[in-house]
């Protein structure tokens, strides 16, 4: 398909409250009003952004961030509103570090929804929810026998032990 055979405006323009068959859509329950009172006309486009391992940084003008875990743990923005995690956790940790990305401000009242199938683990964490947000989180030991820990807490050792070790402190 060409550029110039794509519609100018998304197909939610359609469904627009001020379209011709928005009474009667609305009388077999599709509010659509709600989703512009939220965002806006929805004939206007959304910017979507992608963050995955394999190409980092978030579109700073983007509406929407689809991402992998890669945003799952540092990532600070405090205009995030909503989380959307499809498909069960795989742990109740990286859940929780999920939904600690949005409403950081104390004004903000965050959303978090957790999209399930009806099958495998999607259907266990169904049947258990409230392990995803009233959990147990186990402790993870520290592996301080592995070689990787043992050097890095030998050069902040060094760092702290050291005459400029006091910046570090």
């Amino acid at each position: 398909m060409a550029a110039s055979q794509y519609p100018t405006n998304p197909l939610a323009a359609l469904r627009a409250s001020a379209g011709p068959e928005a009474v009667a859509r609305e009388r077999e329950g599709q509010r659509w009003q709600m989703a512009e009172d939220l965002r806006g006309q929805l004939g206007d486009r959304l910017v979507i952004g992608r963050t995955t391992s394999r190409d980092p940084g978030v579109d700073a003008t983007a509406n929407v961030v689809v991402a992998t875990s890669a945003l799952e743990v540092g990532f600070n923005d405090p205009d995030v509103a909503a989380v959307v995690q499809h498909k069960a956790p795989r742990s109740a940790a990286s859940f929780l570090q999920r939904r600690g990305r949005a409403g950081r401000p104390r004004a903000m009242r965050p959303l978090t929804v957790l999209v399930l199938s009806d099958y495998g683990r999607d259907r266990a964490a169904f049947q258990s929810y409230e392990q995803l947000f009233d959990p147990n989180i186990e402790i993870a030991p520290l592996p301080v026998r592995n070689l990787y820990v043992l050097r890095m807490q030998a050069v902040y050792a060094t760092l702290i032990g050291s005459p400029a070790g006091h910046l570090l402190a």
